[in-house]
């Protein structure tokens, strides 16, 4: 009976814990169609994002992170707080592009980005003074009602995520 019980307890904490970054979004744990990821990002302004940034000193929240479906990507006006593994903020912002490719991570599946081209501006390339450099970043999927979103980890996560729905194309019209 304690043994079921510790079993119990562990099965519990373990859904606690893989669930507590997920208050209005859900990791995609399913396989996504790849040709279903593709599509323009922005920050998602039903989540706490905006207050979050807003609060590390950023006032720009015009990010775009466009992915394509040839495997190719762009990000423009991503506050600069996305690579650092502190969470640490400069209030810059990046800009960028280079390829982007879907994997497993743990449970959930991932968004990975390989940069290999930089926008002069940006607080990255300025800090680490060499853009010829290939970096890497991540976003997880989400599932939401329609399509996917993405969820960015601050600090590995321990300063909360930002979320980024897709854009829809009657809001804004086509852009890129």
């Amino acid at each position: 009976m304690k043994t079921k019980l510790s079993l119990l307890a562990l099965f519990v904490g373990m859904l606690v814990a893989c669930s507590r970054f997920e208050g209005t979004f859900h990791f995609l744990r399913e396989e996504p169609k790849k040709e279903s990821v593709p599509g323009v990002f922005v920050l998602n302004r039903d989540s706490y994002s905006d207050d979050m940034l807003r609060s590390m000193g950023y006032d720009d929240l015009s990010v775009r992170i466009v992915l394509k479906e040839d495997g190719t990507f762009s990000i423009s006006q991503m506050p600069d707080c996305w690579l650092s593994d502190r969470g640490d903020s400069e209030g810059g912002y990046d800009s960028c592009r280079g390829t982007w490719s879907l994997y497993k991570s743990d449970s959930v599946y991932t968004v990975s980005l390989s940069m290999d081209r930089w926008s002069d501006r940006s607080t990255f390339i300025q800090e680490k003074k060499n853009s010829r450099f290939c970096y890497s970043g991540a976003f997880t999927l989400t599932k939401e009602k329609v399509g996917y979103g993405l969820a960015l980890a601050l600090a590995a996560g321990d300063n909360g995520y930002i979320y980024f729905r897709r854009e829809k194309e009657c809001e804004l019209g086509p852009r890129d």
